[in-house]
């Protein structure tokens, strides 16, 4: 009999049984229409077509921008073909899996602009002037405040003033 995942509402059936740490069995579970991609146990959130095509964002770190630029041209396509899919009505093209496409671009994205930002940041490391969106945003009133050394400043008529006259101390207070 096939049941129905509460939190992503996909069907499934009890296909295998596991032995848990204690001993105990547990139903293990499986999509209907994809038995051979997973086996998961019923307490499990994801379903194997929503794992299926998203990336993971510390995969995407260790890779250059051309290899990159490659995957997300290849991704691109994918979404392409899936809306072309979708709009012909050829399958059921679930929305699930043009979302999962959706976001991955969206973390290849990142991950360049990232990576761009970083490396204009070290180019720019220790110059006097520095590009303004990677200066410290803060508040426009703070970003024209006078800085710790130009409030210590002072003129040479204040200078004088402060050693010829300096703050006097009483013994008793008024």
């Amino acid at each position: 009999m096939a049941s129905f995942c509460r939190p992503c509402n996909f069907p499934r059936t009890n296909a295998a049984v596991d032995e848990d740490e204690d001993g105990g069995k547990r139903a293990a579970t499986v999509c209907d229409t994809n038995a051979d991609l997973a086996v998961l146990p019923p307490h499990h959130h994801h379903h194997p077509h929503a794992l299926r095509s998203l990336i993971k964002t510390f995969e995407l770190r260790g890779k250059n921008k051309a290899e990159l630029n490659k995957q997300l041209d290849e991704l691109r396509r994918d979404l392409l073909a899936m809306r072309v899919k979708q709009q012909s009505g050829q399958s059921q093209q679930k929305p699930l899996e043009i979302r999962n496409v959706r976001r991955s671009i969206a973390r290849v994205l990142t991950v360049i602009n990232q990576q761009t930002k970083a490396a204009v940041r070290e180019q720019y490391a220790g110059k006097k002037y520095i590009p303004t969106d990677l200066r410290a945003k803060k508040t426009r009133a703070i970003r024209r405040a006078l800085t710790a050394s130009e409030k210590k400043i002072k003129t040479v008529k204040a200078q004088k003033k402060a050693t010829h006259f300096p703050q006097r101390s009483f013994a008793v207070l008024a």
